[in-house]
């Protein structure tokens, strides 16, 4: 009874992490795409900002009038950048240990019961095969959404890449100079950033460990 307990509250805590990382992601997404919109659809010319005639005409498909794509519209994308990030810092100040804990628990879990499956321990193949699986399918939700929070970030760094070189102003730069200088992710107590990157190392980590560990069963 106890074993499922602390399961349950495992489970209930990577679903925490699954859905308010996803959350967080999908802001950021739907900020990046409407900055695109913007860069793609109108191009930003000059002599189409000038225009009186269309300044207060809506962007295709952005919901931006088009006088915001001056200066002034570059200055509100910064501000409201600003805004999503604070979320994202107040998310992770608050969520950094239970990242730890579900890294480590469930990565420690996992390699401990695969040893046992390999035959060097005796065990219910059946039932630790299953909850291998479980633990499995976890691991990769929460390493693949908490991720993604970094992924939207680097789109946001493409797009603003991808402006054209004419309509490249100083608030742009401003912008973009930001963005440069940050590096937005959610992290574990700041100890390491979960980008894709770090799950690469992950890997790497959890095979050398079961590695040692089947060594040792070995003799």
């Amino acid at each position: 009874m106890g074993r499922i307990s602390i399961t349950g509250a495992d489970a209930t805590c990577d679903l925490l992490l699954v859905v308010l990382s996803d959350t967080l992601a999908q802001n950021l997404r739907a900020f990046v795409a409407r900055l695109r919109e913007a860069v793609e659809q109108v191009g930003f010319h000059p002599w189409l900002l000038s225009s009186a005639e269309s300044s207060s005409t809506p962007l295709a498909g952005c919901g931006f009038p088009l006088q915001k794509a001056a200066p002034a519209f570059w200055e509100d994308a910064r501000l409201t950048y600003g805004k999503l990030v604070d979320l994202i810092a107040i998310f992770d100040a608050k969520m950094g240990p239970f990242v730890i804990l579900s890294f480590f628990q469930n990565g420690a879990y996992f390699c401990n019961t695969l040893t046992y499956i390999l035959g060097f321990r005796p065990t219910n193949s059946s039932g630790n095969s299953t909850n291998l699986i479980f633990v499995a399918v976890r691991l990769f939700f929460v390493s693949l959404f908490t991720t993604n929070v970094h992924q939207e970030w680097l789109g946001l760094k493409l797009v603003l890449s991808n402006v054209p070189t004419e309509s490249y102003s100083n608030a742009v730069l401003r912008f973009h100079s930001q963005v440069c200088s940050e590096n937005v992710a959610l992290t574990g107590l700041g100890v390491f950033s979960l980008t894709r990157q770090f799950l690469l190392s992950v890997v790497g980590f959890l095979t050398t460990f079961e590695t040692i560990l089947v060594q040792l069963g070995r003799h």
